[in-house]
């Protein structure tokens, strides 16, 4: 019930201005209709620009905003300051990728530094050179000039989403859960910046945000909507650490026995231990390694492992999560290396639970 109980948040507190940011399109315009007295507009482009020069017009105009997580990472200085002098409440609905790796080997790296192309301090990258010679490093100067670019250990550089942006608004709400074990977190506690925890009940016949965390009303349901599948034979393909990893697929190939057992147990799930109808089948592994495991009865029920905050399945009632994540390697050291404490195990099973919800 979160994204409801912020629309009648927003919608009761006129005396706010809201911009609300969520993963996909769809919800945005959700938004729009769901809150007709507030009356939130989308930034479209126009003649005199694009959507970031339409967020623009709209903050200085003082209007309610839905918009995406996409346009969130192309604000600039300028968004900045409009959002801090318009006295705007951030609505974050999902978690967002504060952190993405740039595509660079150690080695570009060190030309980068040899060269004095880049300069680097407390781990944050300035590009220095006022040219650019080759077009391969476009990405990597355009996001050390917008303050974004950061290495670490010399060996990996990535964007990070400007701290500023958020504290520019006079509050924040990020739409999640299990937020202990997400990036968004760590993020937040390297960075200094503090949170406190709200909740949402249903109360008189409305989701609703509250301040205290009412568990026991909503436990007894979701357990007795969640079956899992203990079958030996099916599970053990699983049960090694590393089972199931994004490494573990990249050792295999197509016909590997492994690959060809867990297939297998696939058909064996949908067409056996649960017969169903294929439309009720909902099965996810890591996008390049779809076609090893698509089978008859179920191939069309495959949906990526990282979507969010769409209904569009909420007709399936088969599911087959066949992936085991952990986080990019580099990133984790990089929080770890700055004081957060990272759980692994909250994080693949955070991943999960969502994916299924």
């Amino acid at each position: 019930g979160k994204s409801s109980a912020f629309i009648n948040y927003m919608n009761e507190h006129t005396e706010k201005k809201f911009v609300y940011i969520t993963p996909y399109l769809e919800e945005v315009d959700r938004i729009v209709s769901s809150c007709r007295t507030r009356k939130f507009v989308k930034p479209v482009p126009r003649d005199d620009g694009g959507r970031l020069e339409d967020i623009h017009r709209l903050l200085e105009s003082g209007q309610n905003i839905s918009s995406t997580h996409a346009m969130l990472k192309r604000y600039t200085s300028e968004t900045v300051e409009l959002i801090k002098s318009g006295g705007y409440t951030l609505v974050l609905d999902e978690a967002f990728s504060v952190v993405d790796e740039l595509n660079l080997s150690v080695g570009d790296i060190a030309i980068l530094k040899r060269s004095d192309t880049i300069k680097i301090e407390d781990s944050q990258v300035r590009w220095t050179t006022p040219e650019l010679d080759d077009l391969r490093y476009q990405d990597v100067k355009d996001t050390a000039e917008s303050r974004s670019l950061f290495v670490h250990d010399d060996t990996f550089m990535f964007w990070q989403f400007p701290t500023d942006v958020f504290t520019a608004f006079d509050e924040v709400f990020v739409l999640t859960y299990l937020f202990a074990a997400q990036l968004q977190k760590y993020y937040f506690d390297i960075h200094g910046i503090d949170y406190d925890f709200v909740y949402t009940d249903f109360v008189n016949g409305a989701y609703k945000v509250v301040d205290y965390r009412n568990v026991a009303s909503h436990q007894h349901k979701m357990k007795s909507l969640v079956h899992v599948v203990e079958h030996e034979g099916l599970n053990e393909i699983g049960e090694k650490e590393f089972s199931l990893s994004s490494t573990w697929y990249k050792r295999r190939r197509p016909k590997d026995p492994a690959i060809t057992k867990l297939r297998d147990n696939l058909t064996n799930y949908f067409t056996h231990i649960v017969p169903s109808k294929s439309d009720l089948a909902l099965w996810t592994t890591f996008e390049k390694r779809k076609d090893w495991l698509s089978g008859r009865g179920y191939t069309r029920g495959f949906e990526a492992c990282n979507m969010r905050a769409t209904s569009k399945h909420r007709h399936k009632r088969y599911v087959a999560y066949c992936i085991n994540l952990f986080m990019n390697p580099a990133i984790k050291n990089y929080f770890v290396s700055r004081g957060a404490e990272v759980d692994e195990d909250k994080y693949a099973l955070s991943e999960m639970v969502q994916f299924l919800w």
